[in-house]
């Protein structure tokens, strides 16, 4: 959940740079935060389904490998339609990070445990949301905007093994699940 908020709130802290190197109007920009949110909305249940569908890792794992691609994809951008383009496919992937991370919760923590992984994750989003302006900042001034959507995004994809090795090591101590 860091990381899903850490991708989000990158492009609203390099928003000036951005703007100011392809000349975007307050009305383009808002139109590139739209085609993330409203995306967002519509695959939310989307998402959830699918995540139900395909599994857990699977599901969790085609979520964030679609949205670190469509973050560093971001940092390759040439001009607002390919802005548009990589905001709304970061919506579509990044609807699977919170039901993802609710399946995940219920599979792996005992009911008694929940509330306290709920907070975890909630605590995931803030310190994603708090980590975006130092880290997307350094890497601007450092190397320039479009290294901070790829960096993000390479650390997403670099969670995937990591998220795959975990819930291997972790599937023998879930909770037993219960009868349909």
């Amino acid at each position: 959940t860091a990381i899903n908020y850490l991708d989000r709130q990158t492009l609203s802290v390099l928003a000036p740079a951005i703007c100011a190197e392809f000349h975007l109007s307050d009305t383009q920009y808002g139109l590139i935060l739209s085609a993330f949110s409203i995306t967002y909305a519509v695959s939310a249940p989307l998402a959830g389904m699918l995540t139900d569908r395909v599994g857990l890792n699977l599901g969790i794992g085609m979520a964030v490998g679609l949205w670190s691609c469509a973050g560093i994809a971001t940092g390759f951008t040439r001009g607002l339609g390919g802005l548009v383009g990589c905001r709304a496919a970061l919506g579509v992937a990044e609807a699977g990070g919170i039901p993802g991370a609710g399946k995940a919760i219920h599979q792996y923590l005992k009911p008694g445990e929940r509330a306290v992984g709920n907070a975890v994750n909630q605590a995931g989003v803030s310190l994603g949301a708090m980590l975006a302006p130092a880290v997307a900042t350094w890497l601007w001034i450092q190397f320039g905007w479009r290294h901070a959507f790829v960096v993000t995004g390479l650390l997403g994809l670099a969670w995937i093994p990591v998220w795959n090795w975990t819930a291997r090591r972790g599937s023998a101590n879930a909770p037993p699940k219960s009868p349909p």
